[in-house]
């Protein structure tokens, strides 16, 4: 079959590829119809994240049809609809039960972890920043309105981006425009943001996320940091009681939310696909999305 392998530093190629088998009785072999690009590849594809061989099949979010399964997978019939989290999950396990199955001993996250302390009336009250509003920050956007925040900002540069968020319901500003320091503050009475949700990943990201937020705010980070250091110190963070909440989305758990809320078409999300390409394409595809050429927001490939 074929698949997208990892080839060297801003290099993939499309190879044949051994046929997947059954290893696991609790295994499952999917027909995949569509897969996508996910800004995480990114971090192989450009050689921050180290360790992948020469070789290595690339991405990880797809939907697809049962294929085969093992002999103890009793709730996937051959023939049905699946969509895929990027983690392996048993879902029996310590932490699956606890729903941290991004955790098993065996990526609606970001904002719930912004606002889902707060009451509904805090949320309806609250001005919500989503930094960063490629795929992941775009959905954040739908996840934190459909949360009751009334105030959400987009803060990006690539305006095809920014028109995504202002069409989703984000009141939108871009970075190498405007003061967002002084527009923040005066829409908070100088306080600062109440959440800001940091989807980027990188340092410059989160120290902005930090100035931007108000003394005893909540930073919620899933963009994927590669950095060993904060650039923000202890110190800081006691001086502004902030509170810091990060990590890897428990898709497998999460996923029960969000199905209910994509079926509702409630928000018109499957607009932030902008590209769809054969799987041939792809070593295109990751320099068009890499490089954000062609109003590039989310790449995804068709099989059928």
């Amino acid at each position: 079959m074929q698949a997208v392998t990892f080839h060297s530093s801003y290099s993939v190629e499309v190879k044949e590829v051994p046929f997947p088998k059954i290893i696991e009785t609790t295994d499952v072999i999917v027909k995949v119809l569509v897969s996508s690009l996910c800004g995480s590849d990114l971090h192989v594809f450009r050689g921050i994240q180290k360790g992948q061989d020469k070789g290595t099949i690339m991405g990880h979010e797809f939907v697809g049809l049962v294929h085969e399964k093992g002999d103890q997978v009793n709730s996937l019939n051959i023939g049905d609809r699946v969509v895929s989290p990027f983690t392996t999950s048993c879902g029996q396990c310590f932490y699956c039960k606890k729903g941290i199955t991004c955790r098993c001993e065996k990526g609606f996250f970001c904002a719930e972890n912004g606002l889902g302390h707060l009451s509904e009336k805090e949320r309806a009250e609250s001005v919500v920043i989503v930094l960063g509003s490629g795929p992941v920050g775009l959905m954040s956007i739908v996840a934190a309105l459909h949360l009751g925040a009334k105030k959400v900002f987009a803060i990006d540069r690539v305006l095809e981006r920014l028109k995504l968020a202002q069409e989703l319901g984000a009141k939108c500003l871009n970075f190498e425009k405007d003061d967002i320091l002084e527009i923040i503050r005066k829409e908070t009475d100088e306080r600062g943001a109440d959440v800001v949700l940091e989807v980027v990943g990188n340092n410059p990201a989160l120290q902005f996320a930090f100035d931007l937020l108000r003394p005893a705010g909540v930073i919620s980070s899933v963009g994927v940091h590669n950095s060993p250091t904060f650039p923000f110190s202890p110190k800081s963070g006691y001086d502004k009681n902030l509170t810091y909440k990060s990590g890897r989305c428990p898709v497998r758990n999460v996923i029960e939310k969000t199905i209910p809320l994509l079926q509702s078409k409630k928000y018109d999300v499957e607009k932030i696909i902008s590209h769809r390409l054969p799987l041939a394409d792809a070593p295109k595809a990751y320099n068009i999305f890499d490089n954000k050429l062609e109003g590039c927001t989310k790449v995804v490939f068709e099989f059928f």
